[in-house]
């Protein structure tokens, strides 16, 4: 009984920790966009063409490859 309660919550520690760094490389990710943006308003291409990359590159780490590819399986299974 004490491993079936310890496996749970490891599996629930480990949802709770990827589902962070979901949050916070979307986060990361949308605030990058948005620097981008006022960047390249204010003339500064090179600058905003840079944070563009970055920001579209967290986004693609926090909601695909975190929140799709390893969130969504983890919650189903646990769930299940």
């Amino acid at each position: 009984m004490n491993e079936l309660v310890a496996d749970f919550a490891g599996e629930l520690v480990s949802l709770v920790a990827v589902a962070i760094g979901s949050t916070l490389f979307t986060a990361l990710g949308l605030l990058g966009e948005q620097a981008a943006l006022s960047n390249m308003m204010t003339g500064s291409l090179a600058l905003g063409a840079w944070e563009l990359f970055i920001g579209a590159w967290a986004l693609f780490v926090g909601v695909y490859l975190l929140g799709i590819k390893q969130l969504v399986p983890r919650a189903q299974a646990l769930l299940a």
